[in-house]
């Protein structure tokens, strides 16, 4: 965008004429005060005649007429870079971003959500939560911690932003469950018979939190590693743990001479020792990988 020399003239000397009239036509300008528009039309009219008799009697040497020419096509040189910056923004492409993904996380955990931004220009990110701005979200990364039951459900998006325009992501969907959980017995009496036989009675003693796709690691309590059968129950969903592990036993495999065959029984996996067991008295933590 540029502008003419021409229309800058056109422009100054219309400017110049309001100057003179303000300045030098108190005659004609306080005419204009008061009174009802039918009144003031006629004045109005006669100010317009009297610039465009003036128009050609203004001197180019007087230094208001340069110095408000001056000032006023430096103005209008700004606006024009402005504009045309403007105008080069404006044909570039607006900002790509891409979709981020659903998430499931158990009660009291951290969803991450995240996104990639492509721009040539400067860009600004914000993210919504059920399309509801979500305040100083202005990543490329959102975070909701301590996730809760409520929240399962709620979906996440973003945009990004430029001056060439903008663009928003699909939306994700979080999913909030409740944690898995494994339960341990321990007692004298083998529980392997009436487990295979699809009957589960046992009353646990503990449970310890299950993160999804890892190992178990139960810290079996002093009273069950002396010469007791032990029971591992932990959600069919889960991956199956074949071995087994720790610091004085070294590593193990399951099902061997130890464990029993891993089986299903009511939506549970069980891992049970065949034969009454003692861990160590010292490292009493046994993980199942």
């Amino acid at each position: 965008m540029s502008y003419s020399i021409e229309t800058i003239q056109a422009d100054l000397i219309t400017g110049q004429i309001a100057m003179y009239l303000a300045g030098n036509g108190n005659a004609n300008t306080n005419a204009l005060k008061g009174g009802s528009f039918d009144n003031r039309l006629p004045k109005m009219l006669y100010m317009e005649e009297t610039i465009i008799q003036n128009i050609y009697n203004l001197n180019p040497s007087d230094p208001n007429l340069r110095q408000t020419t001056n000032y006023l096509y430096s103005l209008y040189g700004i606006w024009g870079v402005l504009a045309e910056q403007r105008q080069g923004q404006l044909s570039q492409n607006p900002p790509t971003i891409t979709n981020p993904n659903p998430i499931t996380v158990y009660v009291g955990g951290t969803a991450t959500f995240q996104v990639s931004v492509t721009s040539t220009l400067s860009y600004t990110v914000q993210w919504y939560r059920n399309g509801v701005a979500i305040p100083g979200a202005t990543s490329t990364t959102y975070q909701l911690t301590n996730a809760q039951l409520t929240d399962t459900g709620a979906t996440f998006s973003a945009t990004a932003t430029s001056v060439a325009g903008s663009a928003s992501s699909n939306t994700a969907t979080l999913t909030v469950t409740n944690p898995l959980i494994a339960s341990y017995w321990y007692g004298s009496t083998n529980p392997y018979p009436a487990l295979i036989g699809g009957s589960d009675t046992l009353t646990y003693q503990g449970t310890v939190n299950v993160t999804a796709g890892q190992p178990i690691a139960v810290a079996w309590p002093l009273a069950a590693v002396n010469n007791l059968y032990n029971v591992v129950r932990y959600p069919a969903t889960e991956s199956t743990k074949t071995g087994y592990y720790n610091t004085s036993t070294n590593s193990g495999a399951i099902p061997n001479a130890v464990f029993e065959a891993i089986f299903v029984l009511n939506g549970f996996k069980y891992i049970v020792t065949r034969v009454a067991v003692s861990w160590s008295s010292v490292q009493t933590t046994v993980t199942y990988s």
